[in-house]
């Protein structure tokens, strides 16, 4: 569950709860994972559903939000050179096309993104793809606009990890702090979202717990 509301930064009560569950299902040797978010302050309560699942070399996820309508399928693969190919899909076609690159210390993602009309480049230390320790993202607006710039830093530990990233153009940034030793067999989380240069928005704080439970269903 997640709690999400700056009354938390007063000690006030969260303001909204989302939540999500996560079953795998016995469908042949694939076992597909399928996904439900819920909010309560959404007139839906469901707010999303995903299933996800490895056919043979191909990582899928196929989403669908509630509230906007809107159904994705994300394609993942391995290219050659140890690369990693994605293609991401709507009902209209193709939505953006990306590819992961490990370049010596460092690794490159660029992407190009329909509907934003916008080319994406990623670049970060390691070889892990979203797990990078430190990371820039250059957003190049197609249409002739201004340049966007963000950055990301993450440090593990075992069972903890601490994360931030700063938004410069849009005026935001974000730090997080994840513990699985404060409570076995879960983990708690929590976010603090403030604005930067000039940012308008007001600082939001989240707090999130994850866990696992076998249902008898």
């Amino acid at each position: 569950f997640e709690g999400n509301t700056p009354e938390l930064l007063s000690l006030g009560y969260p303001s909204n709860l989302k939540g999500s569950v996560n079953r795998d299902l016995p469908l042949g040797p694939h076992r597909p994972t399928l996904s439900a978010t819920y909010d309560l302050r959404s007139d839906q309560k469901i707010s999303g559903l995903q299933l996800s699942g490895l056919v043979k070399d191909v990582d899928y996820e196929l989403k669908h939000s509630v509230a906007n309508k809107a159904t994705t399928l994300d394609l993942y693969t391995s290219a050659p050179g140890g690369s990693i190919l994605m293609a991401g899909f709507c009902p209209r076609g193709l939505r953006e096309l990306s590819l992961f690159h490990t370049a010596g210390p460092i690794n490159v993602q660029p992407f190009w993104i329909r509907d934003a009309k916008m080319a994406r480049l990623k670049i970060g230390q390691g070889s892990a793809r979203k797990r990078c320790p430190i990371s820039m993202q250059v957003d190049y607006p197609l249409d002739g606009g201004k340049l966007s710039y963000a950055f990301g830093f993450r440090k593990l530990a075992p069972g903890r990890s601490f994360r931030a990233r700063a938004e410069v153009s849009a005026g935001r940034a974000w730090v997080e702090y994840s513990d699985a030793r404060v409570e076995p067999g879960a983990t708690w989380s929590a976010r603090l979202c403030a604005p930067i240069n000039g940012g308008s928005k007001s600082p939001e704080l989240v707090l999130r717990r994850t866990w696992k439970w076998a249902p008898s269903w």
